[in-house]
């Protein structure tokens, strides 16, 4: 009998559980015919592996994530402009990873020069509100650029020190730019845990969307409402909840909130550096 313990996707084991028993009598090749069984049965679950850890959503768990956008409010000029992600410091030798674990990669001086107006607005903002340095480095593609807030410039200069701890900036590739266009994609979602529970949103161009969040109970009809008391749970934010019930459509369960955000703190940090709120209801 042969005992093979199933692999997760982090190459761990389930526990004593999930192991797979075979029946098998070696014979004289035994040990040929063991490993040749043992590559047959394990290549598939290595493979299933490798398939979860590929489609977990990138999380706040290491970072802070701020999308940075110079929004001017006119949906037509959309396609004129850039968003990217601005992440916490990271070594220069990290930075590559960190923008790949939330599925993009280190903007470049190129990509900076093109739109160098949205960049240097946006950037400088991050330094006005304190949130930055009036002089500030971030770790790019070729090496760094540089802020200097007060002056209004942007610049690429030489670095004389090595492997410095800098914010990282990289690219924000979901460019659909209003909430009927938005599409959810395994690169562009995003779960983040709070008040007990797991929720999975997703990013377009403006802005981190957490739509559909019950904040109460399923109502009974003709009493007060109750509070959202659930937890542990793993909650679907990527899509509206419905509407209340009015002549002669939408639902009683209706009590959902959307959430809309450049800024999602990293988890575990205090309240610093959080965004006002404005609170829309009809």
């Amino acid at each position: 009998m042969v005992r093979i313990k199933e692999l997760d996707d982090e190459g761990g084991n389930h526990g004593s559980g999930g192991s797979i028993k075979l029946n098998w009598n070696p014979g004289t090749n035994g040990k040929s015919k063991a490993l040749a069984m043992l590559s047959t049965l394990l290549l598939p679950v290595l493979l299933l592996g490798v398939q979860f850890a590929s489609a977990v959503s990138p999380s706040n768990t290491k970072t802070s994530l701020t999308l940075l956008y110079q929004n001017n409010l006119n949906a037509s000029d959309d396609v004129n402009h850039i968003s990217f992600i601005l992440l916490d410091s990271f070594s220069q030798k990290d930075a590559s990873a960190a923008c790949l674990a939330i599925g993009e990669t280190l903007l470049s001086k190129s990509v900076i020069q093109a739109h160098k107006t949205d960049f240097l607005q946006s950037l400088s903002y991050e330094a006005y509100s304190g949130r930055a340095s009036p002089l500030q480095f971030y770790l790019i593609k070729e090496g760094v650029t540089a802020i200097a807030e007060s002056l209004g410039t942007l610049s690429f200069p030489l670095l004389s020190f090595s492997n410095p701890q800098l914010p990282v900036l990289c690219t924000q590739s979901s460019n659909e730019s209003q909430p009927g266009t938005a599409i959810v994609t395994s690169k562009n979602s995003i779960l983040v845990a709070s008040g007990g529970n797991t929720y999975l949103g997703y990013r377009n161009l403006k802005s981190f969307r957490f739509l559909g969040i019950p904040y109460a109970e399923t109502p009974v009809r003709f009493e007060y409402s109750r509070p959202f008391q659930g937890t542990g749970k793993t909650i679907d934010a990527t899509k509206y909840g419905p509407q209340c019930a009015q002549k002669g459509s939408g639902d009683e369960d209706c009590l959902f909130v959307n959430i809309q955000t450049p800024y999602i703190p990293k988890a575990g940090s205090t309240k610093k550096n959080l965004r006002p709120v404005m609170f829309w209801s009809e």
